[in-house]
Parts: structure tokens; sequence; C-alpha cells
């Protein structure tokens, strides 16, 4: 990631980064990257154009764990079903 932002990010802070068809491009190959090639031109337009589809989306490291997207209501759900397991009594009904 470093060579393609052309900066020094220290090593012992590594970067989390969403994937996207850039991260594909360049994942593992990241010393083989000279400046002036044809991804790094690509990735600087793609940031010049606010294409995130390429350039990098920066993110912290517990986005990790995150596999999908789940709706409050159906968080709600999830947390009563627990409770009512939890304490042991019948799960309310719906009015």
């Amino acid at each position: 990631m470093a060579v393609l932002r052309d900066d020094r990010w220290p090593g012992r802070n590594p970067m989390t980064l969403l994937c996207n068809a850039g991260t594909d491009g360049w994942n593992g190959a990241e010393r083989d990257l000279p400046a002036g090639t044809e991804i790094v031109k690509q990735y600087h337009r793609a940031v010049e154009e606010n294409d995130y589809s390429i350039a990098n989306v920066i993110v912290g490291r517990a986005v990790g764990p995150i596999h999908d997207a789940t709706s409050a209501a159906d968080i709600v759900v999830a947390t009563v079903d627990e409770l009512v397991v939890l304490l042991g009594s019948e799960r309310p009904r719906r009015r």
C-alpha cells in the first residue's frame, strides 16, 4: 500500500483496507510494484476520481470479523430470544 500511496507508513502500524479490485490487483506483490507502473497510475487516477472500487478505503482492525450486515430488528429479536433463554421464561407474543 505504501508504494501505491507513495508514503512511508511505519511498518509497525499496518493499514487495514477493505478489499476491492485495486487491492486484488496488487495484494501479495507490493514489493514488486515500482513507481510509475500502470497499476500505480491506475490507483492515483482512482483516488483523484474518488473511485473506491479501485482506490483504497482505510478502515480499523475491527472490520475483519464483520461478514454481514444485520438489521436492527433482527438484533432486537435475537437479543430478546437470548434473554428469554437466560431468564427461562416464555418469549412475549408480538402484537
